[in-house]
């Protein structure tokens, strides 16, 4: 009784703990496995048998899960790749007294390949598949389907039967991260005239801006709404900044340019966009407010300036470089005679008044210069006795409508050499 006991303790022993008796004794050469020497079919059973009595021994069979009866002689094997098998055999008698066999049961394998994209964005699935021919196929997800949906990187793994042979595969699956569009700017985005911003991607994953820009920054001088789209495998990523350009214009009209000493000269402002102004004489802030004046005590020749800003700080200036003072006794000794001509025109084609026209009495080398309000010529004639305007510059381009300062200068009729300086106002 006591022996049977021991003898069970044992065997719980060894099927617990199979390696503590693998060598226990030498194992004799006739103690082996019957069973396949060549390649079997995989999934195709097969019958494994241990060599020796049937009486008087326990066999134990591992792996055990493995096998069909891991505690008979002879057991049932189902071969799912090769695989190395061993079976213990142990005397009834003397547990002491053991003999371990070993197998090997090859099958035929080869490689399958896996189609499927080689990365997994963000988010989303790819799909990996396995020709629909291939039986019984087993992924490392434990999926038995010949095509699967994978969400995470990874490297994923295959088994599936063809004919007897077991076919594997192993297919890399990197991560990819979505597009990313970010646009940076190098200053504020609320231009004046002649600025420039230098809009950059964040990302440098083939950026592409709405103005055909490929690059990865671009300048921009213009207003508008300009979008980034960056592209990659996984889709596109838009980002949109809008860049505003504020115009500002000064403009102003002056109720002379030519005057008395003492005599007001009305400053009347025409700009557009402002919100504050700067008058300056001769360089010296003369005023802030929208319309003023100024009075000149000496004869000689002035200049005026207007600084006109907008809401978001922009300036543009508007010059009269030459108002021109005379005293009385200058006055009254030339000749205003000797030239007449209209303080406005309309050049709008309807026949009327589409001309500035001078004219002239007993002169001779009439000389005209016409200059825009920041100086520029855009008329003249010289040594002439007739003189005609039609509105246009010098390149035969239409002027805008506004106040244009007129210097000519003439020889009287007794040779006395005159200069002047007016204004005429193109309207349209």
């Amino acid at each position: 009784m006591v022996m049977k006991v021991f003898q069970k303790i044992l065997v719980c022993i060894y099927l617990l703990f199979p390696f503590l008796f693998v060598n226990a004794t030498e194992k004799t050469e006739t103690f082996h496995i019957i069973g396949p020497t060549d390649a079997v079919c995989v999934g195709q059973k097969i019958k494994l048998e241990a060599s020796g009595p049937a009486n008087g021994f326990e066999y134990f069979w591992y792996p055990r899960n493995k096998v069909v009866s891991p505690f008979l002689k002879a057991t049932d094997y189902i071969p799912e790749e090769t695989t190395q098998l061993f079976v213990v055999r142990m005397s009834t008698s003397n547990l002491s007294n053991t003999d371990t066999a070993y197998i090997t049961v090859k099958v035929n394998e080869k490689e399958v390949e896996i189609y499927g994209p080689g990365f997994v964005c963000l988010g989303a699935s790819a799909s990996l598949e396995i020709a629909p021919y291939f039986n019984n196929p087993v992924w490392s997800t434990n999926e038995n389907k010949h095509q699967i949906e994978v969400t995470k990187p990874g490297i994923y793994s295959v088994k599936a039967h063809e004919g007897c042979d077991l076919v594997k595969g192993n297919h890399y699956v990197d991560s990819k991260t979505n597009p990313l569009s970010r646009i940076m700017a190098n200053r504020n985005t609320d231009l004046c005239n002649g600025d420039q911003v230098e809009l950059r991607s964040f990302s440098a994953v083939n950026p592409s801006w709405s103005n055909g820009s490929e690059s990865r920054s671009v300048i921009v001088k213009t207003s508008g709404n300009y979008v980034l789209r960056n592209t990659n495998e996984c889709g596109i990523d838009k980002a949109e900044i809008s860049v505003r350009v504020h115009p500002i214009q000064a403009d102003f009209i002056p109720s002379a340019t030519e005057l008395l000493e003492s005599e007001n000269l009305e400053l009347y402002n025409h700009s557009k966009h402002a919100v504050r102004y700067e008058w300056y004489q001769d360089g010296h802030l003369l005023s802030e407010e929208e319309n003023t004046e100024v009075r000149f005590q000496t004869s000689g020749a002035y200049s005026v300036e207007l600084h006109a800003f907008n809401a978001y700080g922009c300036r543009d200036i508007m010059e009269y470089p030459s108002i021109v003072v005379v005293s009385k006794e200058s006055s009254i000794s030339a000749n205003k005679e000797d030239i007449i001509f209209p303080n406005s025109f309309t050049p709008n084609g309807d026949g009327k008044n589409d001309v500035f026209e001078m004219y002239t009495g007993d002169i001779y080398n009439l000389n005209v210069t016409i200059y825009n309000r920041w100086g520029q010529i855009i008329f003249e004639e010289q040594n002439s006795s007739e003189v005609v305007w039609n509105g246009t510059d010098i390149a035969g381009n239409k002027l805008e409508q506004g106040q244009y300062v007129v210097h000519y200068s003439y020889e009287n009729k007794f040779g006395e050499p005159i200069t002047k300086t007016s204004s005429v106002n193109l309207l349209r």
